[in-house]
């Protein structure tokens, strides 16, 4: 049970995260809807984010959320590169964006995964060329279908048409460009991505469909098929959670996991994130016999709470080692994780 319920607490960690670090990646003409840009994400990718910019940008999580973000981003080459608004102003010039990832990022402490980008918005193309010149160097140009992709040493980008942006790592750019040019390449004819998405609120200010396939199952877990989250920052927080599961039996095990979560509200690591509301305020149904749907709401006060704590985590400095000892770590190297049974709660995310 104590597996099981870890892996569970694991998965919901991993989508919260998300959401906290792509917040701020993505005004209003006729937009296209961060689901409609499906179309041009490669059908392979098992994590899809979208972002509807004007249900998030006003909000105080957002505010809060792109300060913090903003400090964290220096050296993330693209979203840094994003943040700085030189190619664009993504709170003023976007819609709506969607982000994909190569694979499921299911330890946000590890790099990232290959990712790529669609955005919806308004764009001046010599504007975007000249900004990621001056960041990643000089582009090359070659045809792709009917499109013109310009690329650099590590982004390739195209203008799908003149609302919508698509941009890539270049070590994602092949699935990127073969989806872009196929309908039959792209997440739109995956049927795994394209069930979650139909599970989940869309048009919320943040949501995710990801496919669980690829991450590993403790034994004695429920299997699960797939997550499906949304975010509504508009009062606070409010977050819907669908997972899917491959047997009624899972679905019903997974339920009761989450009760039992809602009884453990003493937990050190939610006290000290101010996370604790999220527990508290947990309702657990389940659905169509396989679905299980977690529901929780925060207030804005314990919003700006749990932020502050964030922040102050991210901004405490190093721990100093006493005189004439070296402290433990090696330089640029992520302290070692406290290992389960040695006076901590293990951290699973």
């Amino acid at each position: 049970m104590r597996l099981a319920s870890e892996f569970f607490v694991k998965i919901v960690r991993v989508l919260l995260v998300s959401a906290l670090l792509l917040l701020v990646s993505s005004s209003t003409a006729w937009a296209k809807s961060s689901a409609e840009l499906i179309r041009q994400v490669p059908g392979s990718s098992p994590l899809i984010v979208g972002v509807e910019m004007g249900k998030v940008k006003s909000t105080q999580l957002f505010k809060e959320g792109l300060a913090f973000v903003t400090r964290v981003a220096k050296g993330e080459s693209l979203l840094d590169f994003v943040l700085s608004k030189k190619a664009f102003d993504f709170e003023k010039d976007i819609n709506a964006v969607l982000v994909a990832f190569a694979t499921a990022p299911t330890n946000p402490q590890a790099p990232p995964p290959p990712a790529m980008a669609v955005v919806d918005g308004t764009f001046d193309p010599a504007r975007v060329k000249a900004a990621i010149e001056a960041r990643y160097g000089k582009t090359q140009s070659r045809t792709v279908g009917s499109m013109e992709v310009m690329s650099t040493a590590g982004v390739e980008f195209a203008f799908v048409d003149a609302t919508t942006l698509v941009i890539t790592e270049s070590r994602y750019a092949p699935p990127t460009w073969k989806a872009v040019a196929d309908e039959n390449a792209s997440a739109l004819k995956n049927a795994s991505i394209v069930g979650l998405m139909a599970l989940t609120d869309t048009t919320r200010g943040i949501w995710f469909a990801m496919s669980t396939a690829s991450i590993a199952t403790p034994a004695g877990t429920p299997q699960m098929d797939g997550a499906g989250i949304s975010l509504d920052l508009r009062s606070g927080l409010a977050v819907d959670f669908r997972s899917q599961f491959a047997k009624a039996a899972d679905a019903v095990a997974a339920k009761n996991q989450a009760d039992e979560i809602k009884k453990n509200t003493d937990d050190a690591l939610l006290e000290m994130l101010g996370a604790k509301p999220l527990v508290e305020n947990l309702v657990a149904t389940i659905h169509n016999e396989r679905v299980v749907a977690l529901t929780t709401t925060m207030k804005d006060a314990e919003v700006r709470v749990m932020l502050q704590r964030l922040k102050a985590m991210n901004e405490a400095p190093p721990p100093v080692a006493p005189s004439g000892k070296q402290p433990t770590t090696t330089t640029g190297a992520s302290p070692a994780p406290t290992q389960p049974g040695h006076g901590t709660k293990a951290d699973f995310n």
